[in-house]
Parts: C-alpha cells; structure tokens; sequence
C-alpha cells in the first residue's frame, strides 16, 4: 500500500508543479460600421482587416516598398510586364493541402492577368498595361471552398455577419493571438464607450480627440502608424488644359486645405506645402468632386472651394453606384484618398486604363517609366509635373491590449497582426 501511496504523491506533486497552461488569447477589436462578405478578389471596407490575416498575396511588399516573396517568389524577370515565379517551398492552405502551380495561376487569371504552368512547377505570369509585379502584390492566392474560399494567410475565418467577424489562428502559436474578433458598432462613441468598459480590447479608427483620452488609460496602449494613402486634390486637365491645371496647382493654399482635411492627425505635409499661394487665376466657377463623407472630407472640400473664390462652384459627392470614371472625367478636382506607397503601385495610379487616367494626364516621361518598371522614375515625375497635389498623409490610429508587444499598423492595417506578442 506504501508504495502505492508513495507513486500517487509524487504524481501530485508533479502535477502541482507543472505550469498552467496558457489560455488563447483573444483580441477583440472594434470597429466603425457594418462588414462586407470576405472576397479574395477583392474584400471592400472593414472586411479588408480579415482579408491580408486569411489570405496572403502572390507576392508582398519589402520594408522598402519593392516587391518580395510572398506566397511565391519571381525567379525571372522578362521585361516590366512579364515574369516567371515558383511557389514557396512551404505554402498551404488553411487545411493543410499544398498550395499548387494551378492554384497559383488560377488566382492570377482571377484578376485579369495572363498566367500558364511549366512542367518544371513554375508560374509564367504576364499583364497586359501595367507592372506585373505590382498587380501581384494585390493577386490573393487562394482555392475555391465549399464554405468559401480557402486562404494561405495564419487566420481562418469561421464566422462573419454584417457586424461581426471571428478569426482563427491555423497553427496554435506560443504568446501569439490565438483568436481575434472584429466587432462592428454603430458609431464611435458606441465603441470607444465599450473600449473603456472593458468589453473589447482594441479599436482601430480613432480621431485624435478619441486618442488624446486613451492617453492614459490602464490596460490600453494607443498606437499610430502612417498610412498607404494621402489627402490628395486631383486637378483635371482633360477639362482644364494643361496651362491652367498648372496655375491652380500652384495656387492652392496647400497648408490651409492640409489643416481643414487632416487637421492633427496628419501624418505630414509634403516638402514645399508651406509655400505661397499665388492669385487664382480667373474663369468659371470648378466643379468639385469629393470621394467619402467622413468629417475631413466635409472640411476639406468647403476649404477647397473658399480657397478658389469666385471660381469655387458645386461640390458633388461621389456616387457609389456610377462609374469612377464617369465621374472623375466630369469633375475639374477630386478630393479624394490616393496611394503613396508602395512605388510601384503609385506609378500605377496614372498608367493607361486605370480611373485615374479620366483626369487626362498624359506625359510622355512617366509613361516611358511606367513602360520599363521604373517606378522611382515614375514617381519622381509625378512629383515634377503631375496633376495632384498631395496634402498630407493618412494615419492609422487605435489602441491595443497593453499586454501585446510590437503592435504596429502595417500595410494592410492587420497585416503584422500574426506577429504581435503577448506578454505572460
């Protein structure tokens, strides 16, 4: 009996002594507004902060913005618009299945662009009017589902309403985010009040009044990373000629506009937005097109029209439900968000066919770039000549947990989000 009573103890004295286990963690975040399906093809609005956790693209951008191996990796360049790649070695699926060449070209083929499998296991890939490689960046790699779509990202979705999306992590990681919850609220008082109750432990998308009173808040660690996009007025030469468009460009009180669309959360204005404004030139009064309808957007476009005085006309909002470019042709400037990073998808911004292209901007240089790769050349000459003046950039602002470690917005907003680390 001795010996029995003797092995009993000792397995509870080992039991005692085993350290609990960690419990998942699990990151609730709020957010603004009601959610769009998950589409690999192209998720709209909130559904985008699960899209870059589920699915992954072909390829990713590097810290200097150029592009690096995503779920593939180029083994050959034939030219700015063609390329060959090859899948990386450990690519799968969220269950479990290899990712194949098929799938790789079939994903391609999905957004328009020309792809064919080789024998040898590689992908040619190849894009009719802009760089190959920048169109990859945007190419998710994923399989058609019975439940939906199948992704290589580290998260799985496994549930989504219009005002809730719950993720899992594919493969349990030590200290990392084991689940994360995207909540929708109605408006953000109703979230931020939540956030300070308790009830989530993050939010993305706060104003600076917001994040000045999560300041000092326990529990709470606010964050702010600059954001993919800047405040940006679109002049058409189309309407304008190029000698006017010219004129009101330098014109503009970028500072002024700068201050009313961004105000303190600007993440900051371009060299030379200090300089002064010259008189506007005369003529008739410029239709103004603004694209959203958020509080900077307001601000920014009745400062616009002051600024231009007796030619500041109508401002039209923009219209989900018609044409971009329809609509971009009909105004003389666009209040819009517009991509500054990375370069090569700036300088796909203005290539031929794209909606930006109904402004009318046609240069003989940025088309030679645009042509040959060269997207730091064709970013400079936007900076020398181009049709829009960059006001400032966009922030990303939020709060997390402050158990987490090396939280930061990424391009994708929650793209680093695999891995952020949680403290014991």
């Amino acid at each position: 009996m001795r010996p029995a009573l003797a092995v009993l103890a000792a397995a509870l004295a080992a039991a005692c002594a085993r350290p609990p286990a960690e419990r998942p963690f699990v990151l609730r975040l709020a957010v603004v507004g009601r959610f769009s399906p998950l589409d690999p093809l192209g998720s709209e609005g909130h559904a985008m902060l699960a899209h870059d956790l589920v699915f992954q693209g072909a390829l990713a951008p590097g810290a200097d913005g150029t592009p690096r191996p995503g779920v593939a990796r180029v083994v050959e360049r034939r030219g700015p618009r063609r390329c060959r790649l090859r899948l990386e070695p450990a690519a799968a699926f969220s269950d479990g299945a290899a990712v194949t060449p098929e799938d790789l070209a079939r994903s391609a083929r999905a957004v328009g662009l020309a792809a064919e499998t080789s024998p040898d296991g590689s992908v040619t890939v190849s894009s009719e009017g802009r760089p190959v490689e920048g169109a990859l960046l945007f190419t998710a790699v994923f399989r058609p589902g019975p439940r939906g779509a199948l992704g290589t990202g580290p998260y799985r979705m496994v549930e989504q309403s219009a005002d809730r999306m719950v993720l899992e992590r594919v493969r349990p990681a030590p200290r990392r985010i084991a689940r994360v919850e995207v909540i929708g609220f109605p408006s953000e008082r109703d979230a931020l009040a939540r956030l300070l109750r308790g009830d989530v432990n993050a939010m993305i998308g706060l104003d600076q009044r917001s994040m000045d009173l999560l300041e000092d808040v326990p529990g709470l660690r606010p964050m702010r990373s600059p954001g993919p996009h800047a405040w940006t007025v679109i002049l058409n030469e189309r309407r304008l000629g190029g000698a006017q468009r010219r004129r009101l460009q330098a014109a503009l009180p970028v500072t002024e506009l700068a201050s009313a669309v961004c105000g303190a959360e600007a993440a900051g204005a371009p060299a030379g937005a200090e300089r002064p404004a010259r008189e506007i030139p005369p003529g008739e009064p410029l239709r103004i097109l603004v694209v959203g309808d958020g509080v900077g957007e307001r601000r920014g476009a009745l400062a616009l029209r002051r600024a231009l005085g007796r030619r500041g006309g109508e401002i039209v909002p923009f219209d989900a439900g018609r044409g971009v470019e329809e609509q971009i042709a009909g105004a003389d400037l666009v209040l819009t968000r517009q991509v500054v990073w990375p370069p090569i998808v700036v300088a796909q911004v203005w290539a031929a066919g794209s909606p930006f292209a109904a402004a009318g901007y046609r240069d003989a240089e940025l088309e030679a770039a645009i042509a040959r790769g060269d997207a730091d050349a064709a970013v400079r000459r936007l900076r020398e000549d181009g049709p829009a003046v960059r006001l400032c950039r966009t922030t990303r602002a939020g709060a997390v947990d402050a158990r987490i470690r090396g939280a930061a917005f990424g391009w994708g907003a929650l793209d680093t989000l695999p891995d952020w680390e949680v403290a014991p």
